[in-house]
């Protein structure tokens, strides 16, 4: 999954791009692990966590993904294991597990409008990051 995918989701979401905009999003943490550049966010209510990974940090580079939402746990988290995509699947067991019945059925790859959020900061914040994260 690319930072993209996020910012362009299936027309099947469209919905979640416009509630997205509702929330304000903020960068909690960011941290530097080998390869790995894992910013953290706070959106609303909810914890949101996207891993990058390169030598050096890009707006086409593979991401893994994480939300604390409900939503994300039922609709995104059993696609996006199948994806390698997913941050901290051992937090998903049971929705690993269980394909989606009714939201997602097609097991299209994406996330919850928290993470959609989160994604739109990041490529509006995107130089900054890098800096921040000396990459």
């Amino acid at each position: 999954m690319k930072l993209k995918d996020l910012l362009t989701p299936p027309a099947m979401y469209r919905d979640k791009l416009n509630d997205s905009r509702k929330y304000r999003p903020s960068i909690n943490n960011t941290s530097v692990d080998g390869n790995h550049f894992l910013i953290s966010y706070n959106c609303g209510s909810y914890t949101v966590e996207f891993q990058f990974t390169g030598d050096t940090l890009k707006l086409d580079d593979d991401i893994k993904i994480y939300c604390s939402c409900p939503s994300f746990n039922f609709e995104f988290a059993h696609i996006l294991n199948d994806d390698d995509a997913l941050l901290y699947p051992e937090s998903f067991k049971k929705a690993i597990d269980n394909t989606p019945t009714k939201k997602n059925r097609y097991n299209l790859v994406g996330g919850c409008k928290h993470c959609i959020a989160c994604a739109r900061l990041t490529y509006n914040k995107f130089d900054l990051l890098q800096r921040k994260l000396r990459r």
